[in-house]
């Protein structure tokens, strides 16, 4: 089952407080609205608290069936991994949280939670989940950033450069691999110098196009030299999605690495 999403129990909440209000307006019932929000808000919140206890009793579950560890809070020496990823100023505007860290040395991903929240002047805030998968790589690699991009994106003018000013990409450079066979009109790819030239596979890059044509969901990858991060964009999964991404990002970190 999928983890329950806060911003569709806002939609939920909302929807029946504007069923029902007018309801009560029409059967003569004044103190209606009152009543249906005194009723809503206290279970809007218990529903918050028992959806995040689910979740961690989720993700305890899928560390010890699959050899992790799960820490609520992870400390802050290894939050430290993730102070180079640019990604963060696109998923996180809070610190990281739920981590998975993995007993099997760096074949296997850890995995920890960013949470964003998106500010609404004219109703609730929007709220979004991102798991990143970390694999820590033992030699240095070039640093990029391949990022999905939206249908539209391709229309907009300059949204490569908005991309860099969102992410804080300012040393970085919009390249696509040559003679290479780089999903360009789907993914970006933001790098720092030419190396990841003669880096990127062509092993790799036939996972990428393999997953657009089996039309799968499309993924954000970046490194930041000593560390490969995996993510599908404002996305927590399932026990099940887990395994999934698991072996398809190990797949692809794998291709990087022949």
């Amino acid at each position: 089952m999928k983890p329950l999403n806060d911003n569709k129990l806002q939609i939920l909440f909302l929807f029946i407080f504007i069923t029902f209000v007018p309801l009560t307006m029409t059967l003569g019932f004044d103190n209606g609205p009152y009543v249906i929000l005194a009723l809503l808000v206290p279970s809007y919140f218990f529903m918050i608290r028992k959806i995040k206890k689910q979740r961690k009793a989720n993700l305890k579950v899928f560390a010890e069936k699959n050899n992790y560890e799960y820490l609520e809070a992870p400390d802050e020496n290894f939050l430290r991994r993730f102070n180079n990823f640019k990604s963060l100023n696109w998923v996180a505007s809070e610190k990281l949280f739920n981590l998975l860290v993995s007993n099997k040395g760096s074949d296997d991903p850890h995995i920890v939670t960013a949470r964003k929240v998106i500010s609404n002047h004219d109703g609730p805030d929007s709220i979004y989940y991102t798991q990143l998968f970390l694999f820590d790589l033992e030699k240095e690699i070039p640093v990029f950033f391949i990022r999905k991009k939206s249908w539209f994106e391709d229309l907009l003018p300059a949204r490569d450069k908005a991309i860099i000013s969102i992410c804080k990409l300012t040393d970085y450079y919009l390249s696509y691999p040559k003679n290479k066979k780089f999903p360009s009109k789907k993914y970006f790819c933001f790098v720092k110098d030419d190396a990841f030239e003669n880096f990127v596979s062509d092993k790799f890059i036939e996972l990428l196009n393999l997953g657009i044509q089996k039309r799968k969901k499309q993924i954000n990858i970046e490194s930041d030299g000593k560390n490969l991060m995996f993510y599908a964009h404002h996305k927590r999964h399932s026990q099940e999605d887990m395994a999934y991404y698991i072996n398809l990002f190990k797949a692809l970190k794998n291709s990087l690495l022949q």
